[in-house]
């Protein structure tokens, strides 16, 4: 059995493990740049968890229902229709998670001045709500003049960009579910976008700094193969992806990939 990486590009099934694979990749980028980046300048990690919900902030809820211990309740010793335990079937649920973390780089100046903000986009990202919101802060970080990279290897959702970008995406129909989009400092009319079609190698992609300088390679492919080797991914190969469905043509070229690495029979 092929423990490393069976095909040339994104491999779909870290999609299952994402957090997991989202989390590595974060480390991995902060790695790469770490060494590339002018001596100026540094690379840090940033995390923020979720505790609202969209479209509120700072407010306090209370529950419908709590458990509470209050003494001074006298409680009746019998109720007349009181269910034992015995006599009830738990309802089975259906379990979903949905990471409440928030994970992100930052490449910041000798003083702490922010120059470019590197996101790795996640499911939570591509909803309807949370894709304006998401468009809506990258176009607030452009106008403050800071740099943005915006790493989308998620297949579904909704593209997290601003409506008139999103509808300008000229995306062929060769299979292409991925994207990179780079926007610079100050331009809000502009985005470098880059097309990752599912049966090609990701890009080494341009990370913008500040408008004296070069941008920085970053090599994508490289640190996707790592992380479906050190996080085991062949071990899941056989589970099903997450929608939306691959086309019969990328299924197809998919499937054989994996019976070549010995990964299906």
């Amino acid at each position: 059995m092929r423990t490393t990486n069976p095909l040339p590009s994104m491999n779909p099934f870290l999609e299952v493990r994402w957090p997991d694979a989202h989390t590595v990749l974060i480390a991995y980028v902060r790695d790469v740049l770490s060494n590339r980046l002018p001596d100026d300048l540094t690379i840090i990690a940033e995390e923020s968890v979720s505790i609202g919900i969209p479209g509120l902030t700072d407010k306090k809820f209370r529950a419908d229902v709590a458990v509470a211990r209050e003494p001074q309740i006298r409680i009746p010793s019998k109720s007349p229709h009181k269910a034992t335990r015995d006599s009830l079937v738990l309802a089975k649920p259906v379990p979903i998670r949905v990471p409440l973390k928030h994970r992100w780089l930052e490449i910041r100046d000798l003083h702490d001045h922010l120059i470019t903000v590197i996101e790795i986009l996640s499911p939570s990202k591509k909803t309807l709500w949370s894709a304006s919101e998401f468009a809506r802060r990258g176009m607030h970080l452009l106008a403050s003049g800071i740099n943005t990279l915006d790493i989308d290897l998620i297949r579904g959702g909704v593209r997290a960009l601003p409506d008139e970008f999103r509808m300008a995406l000229s995306e062929p129909d060769s299979g292409t579910t991925y994207l990179v989009v780079a926007g610079r400092a100050g331009d809000l009319e502009q985005r470098d976008v880059y097309y990752c079609p599912l049966q090609e190698e990701l890009p080494v992609v341009a990370v913008p700094l500040r408008s004296n300088e070069e941008d920085v390679p970053l090599e994508l492919q490289p640190l996707v193969n790592r992380c479906y080797e050190t996080g085991r991914y062949w071990q899941i190969s056989h589970r099903a992806l997450p929608d939306p469905a691959l086309t019969p043509d990328e299924q197809v070229w998919m499937d054989q990939l994996r019976t070549e690495a010995g990964l299906i029979n």
